[in-house]
């Protein structure tokens, strides 16, 4: 039961930064996007935009579910 549950809302996640970057395309605004580095994300965005990454250490982790240290990518489309 809970493998299905994060199996759904892993789906829906997916399918809700593919709707975003589906927008962004299209849309005639600039647009500058700063989103955690994830292979998906990174192969959603790398062939429309330009991206760039930094690497992040935080000082604190929310009820330890994230790794202090993680790689941000500014995605932007100028």
């Amino acid at each position: 039961m809970i493998q299905t549950f994060l199996l759904m809302h892993r789906m829906s996640l997916d399918m809700r930064s593919k709707r975003l970057c589906e927008c962004l395309k299209r849309t005639p605004a600039k647009i500058l996007l700063i989103i955690k580095n994830t292979d998906f994300i990174y192969e959603l965005y790398k062939d429309n935009f330009n991206i760039t990454s930094f690497d992040k250490k935080y000082m604190v982790s929310f009820m330890n579910r994230n790794d202090r240290k993680a790689e941000h990518l500014i995605i932007t489309n100028y």
